[in-house]
């Protein structure tokens, strides 16, 4: 095979499936488990991509459309023996074990078990494929150190080399560097403990525990200390190899901060998500606008989405519309709650936010924060208008520690949070006046008659079961002319 530097070879599969729905649900859960993944169907795709592509393990299918995947197996190892292969079937017999055995395959494994069966076949034929190369490294080191220097160099993984009893590091790649930001002269000599590497000084002696009991530690995530002070998160496998006469610890470290950013990034939205849920789901509960408000501060404070402290308070806007009347609050200070109960727009924070419809941010406790008391503690606000359209709702106040600082991805949630309260404010606000609007025709002095469009009565207040004498089952469905006398035209039926 071909070496090929855009890909890493000791974490490249080859996965050949006739099967094109089993073939991406295996594919996606390779490419989850962090390895680079060329995926096809058939012997002469294989064969294609063995030619151009460097990989360590093969996961083959027994039977392919164009052939047996034994046979594939014999071309593969032909192009390079030390690739291992693992025969994947869902027509698993002892014959076809045997002869899969006897063609030199790593792992035979049956179809249709748990997916991490196969998973742990794959990890331990990389691990033995590791130890093969770690192998390779050695000699290289004292037959050809220009080879050495070009596979050790090349790979897109960092790799260092520490000896087994002091851990000083004797050898670092090109990408060791461009991870750690250390040069090669600054690490030769030291331990990774001098270096602080590793952020958890814990989780090294324990690894080193494992590799000295030979354990092999593959895919180990860690939080990775560069020199800068910034952390990154790698993966590590690491195990033990002589090198020289010499027990050496030989580790290879992957940088996937984008990925853990990644992970991060979507449990967040799981849990906003999550929020939004409870926040709508509650809002149909039959309780007043004011008592569902007081829920939403209550869960907004403490799902812990942004840092903000828990003292938080949600004001509405009056009829008027030109001023605030704090609905709800948490944690507030009971001399704040007398004294910001109602607020003007403008000038305090709170009110420029409704007056000028836009997030206000502090960070501190500054000539914009008007309204103060003695002993009031140091802090910083989001004040978030809660808009329909152009027309101010509310304000969201949420107090923040001294010295936060404003980010993009917090005030995208504030808006999602904001937007999400306005239409339940707007639905509630109208529940309620339907709900006055009702009453209030209950307990009318005249008499309410509704009917649909075709005249049939749908509804009867108590005004009209007082004065005609008919209850509401005996009308309900009936036109209004059963009401009819014989002084009155018949037109006005």
């Amino acid at each position: 095979m071909q070496s090929n530097p855009e890909y890493d070879r000791l974490s490249s599969l080859l996965l050949v499936e006739d099967d094109r729905a089993q073939l991406q649900t295996l594919q996606d859960i390779l490419i989850d488990e962090g390895f680079a993944v060329f995926a096809c169907s058939t012997i002469a795709e294989a064969m294609q991509h063995s030619h151009s592509k460097d990989f360590s393990v093969a996961v083959v299918d027994l039977r392919l459309d164009d052939g047996n995947g034994l046979k594939l197996l014999e071309q593969l190892q032909a192009l390079d023996s030390k690739v291992k292969i693992i025969i994947h079937t869902g027509y698993a017999s002892y014959d076809t074990a045997k002869d899969a055995l006897n063609y030199g395959a790593f792992a035979y494994v049956e179809k249709g078990r748990n997916p991490d069966f196969l998973l742990a076949h794959i990890h331990r034929a990389f691990s033995a494929y590791n130890r093969g190369y770690i192998e390779e490294l050695e000699i290289s080191v004292h037959d050809t150190e220009e080879k050495f220097a070009s596979i050790f160099n090349e790979s897109q993984d960092a790799i260092w080399i520490t000896t087994l009893k002091e851990g000083q590091i004797i050898e670092v790649n090109h990408s060791f560097e461009t991870l750690s930001g250390y040069e090669r002269e600054d690490v030769i000599g030291k331990t990774v403990a001098q270096l602080n590497q590793f952020s958890d000084r814990n989780v090294l002696e324990e690894l080193v525990v494992k590799i000295k009991n030979n354990e092999i530690i593959s895919n180990y995530e860690i939080e990775f200390h560069m020199k800068s002070d910034n952390l990154s998160f790698v993966e590590v496998s690491s195990s033990i190899t002589d090198l020289g006469g010499i027990a050496c610890i030989v580790s290879i470290g992957r940088d996937i901060s984008e990925r853990k950013q990644t992970e991060k990034l979507i449990g967040r939205n799981q849990q906003i998500q999550s929020l939004i849920n409870l926040l709508l789901s509650t809002s149909l509960a039959s309780n007043t606008l004011g008592e569902f408000l007081q829920f939403a501060i209550k869960q907004l404070t403490q799902s812990h989405i942004i840092s903000i402290e828990e003292q938080e308070a949600i004001f509405l806007t009056s009829a008027q519309g030109d001023s605030l009347e704090m609905i709800a609050d948490f944690n507030l200070n009971p001399r704040l709650l007398k004294t910001c109960r109602f607020l003007p727009f403008d000038p305090c924070l709170y009110g420029k936010a409704a007056a000028k419809k836009s997030i206000q941010f502090s960070s501190c406790l500054e000539h914009k924060h008007e309204i103060t008391y003695d002993g009031i503690h140091p802090h910083g606000h989001y004040c978030i208008p809660i808009l329909s359209k152009e027309k101010v709702l509310g304000v969201i106040i949420l107090y923040l520690e001294e010295g936060h600082e404003e980010n993009q991805s917090e005030l995208d949630f504030l808006d999602i949070i904001s937007n999400t309260l306005a239409g339940i404010i707007e639905r509630k606000q109208a529940e309620e006046e339907l709900q006055k609007l009702s009453r209030a025709v209950e307990s009318s002095s005249a008499s309410v008659i509704i009917t649909n469009l075709d005249g049939d009565i749908e509804y009867v207040n108590p005004k009209f079961t007082e004065i005609t004498g008919y209850n509401k089952e005996e009308v309900i469905g009936q036109n209004p002319r059963i009401l009819k006398s014989e002084e009155t035209p018949k037109s006005a039926y």
